[in-house]
C-alpha cells in the first residue's frame, strides 16, 4: 500500500481512510481526494504485497564465490602485471630488473619523443624565418612595381601631353 500511495502522492492525490476521517469500518477502502480540479479517478483498493520466494542462501553462491560467465575468456598477454602478481614463482630481482628494464625504455622513448619535438620546432623557426623573408621581398617587388606603374603612368601621360601642343602650334586662326 505504502508503493501505491507514494505514487498517488506524486500525482497529487491524497488517499484517505476512514479511520483518518473518524468513522469506523471493519475493512475500510481508501477514499480518493482530488487536490486538483479534474476527473475523480477510482478508488484505489489495498493490494496484497506481492508474494516473494525466498530462496536458501545456500542456493545462489556470492558473486565472488561465483565463476565467471562462460563468454568471457582471459587473455594472460593481455596485461604483463597481472602474470607477474599471479606467478609466486618469479624471483623479486627479476621482477625488479623486468620493471627497470621498462623504465629504461620508457626514457628512451621520452628522449627520442623529445629530439622529435625540438627538431620540429627548429624546421618550424627555419620555415617562419623563410616566409618571412619571402614576405619582405613580395613588399619590396610590389613597392618596385608601383613606382614603376607611376613612372610608366607619367611617361604615357607626357607623350599626350607633347602631341597635344604641337597641334595647338600648327594650328592656324583660319582652322577656327
Amino acid at each position: 500500500m505504502t508503493g501505491e500511495f507514494s505514487m498517488l502522492w506524486k500525482i497529487g492525490i491524497k488517499a484517505i481512510g476512514y479511520s483518518e476521517l473518524d468513522m469506523a469500518a471493519p475493512s475500510p477502502p481508501p477514499h480518493v481526494h482530488v487536490l486538483e480540479d479534474e476527473e475523480p479517478i477510482a478508488p484505489v483498493l489495498p493490494a496484497s504485497p506481492p508474494l516473494v520466494a525466498v530462496e536458501s542462501p545456500n542456493q545462489h553462491p556470492l558473486p565472488s564465490e561465483g565463476s565467471k560467465p562462460d563468454d568471457y575468456e582471459e587473455d594472460p598477454e593481455e596485461d604483463p602485471k597481472e602474470d607477474l602478481e599471479e606467478d609466486p614463482k618469479q624471483d623479486p630481482d627479476e621482477e625488479i630488473e623486468q620493471l627497470a628494464q621498462e623504465h629504461r625504455d620508457a626514457n628512451a622513448r621520452h628522449a627520442e619523443l623529445h629530439s622529435l619535438v625540438n627538431r620540429m620546432d627548429t624546421d618550424i623557426t627555419l620555415l617562419t624565418a623563410r616566409v618571412q623573408e619571402e614576405e619582405h621581398r613580395a613588399e619590396i617587388a610590389e613597392g618596385r612595381l608601383i613606382e614603376l606603374e607611376v613612372l610608366v603612368t607619367s611617361e604615357f601621360e607626357e607623350e599626350e601631353e607633347v602631341p597635344a601642343e604641337d597641334a595647338d602650334s600648327n594650328s592656324t586662326i583660319d582652322d577656327a
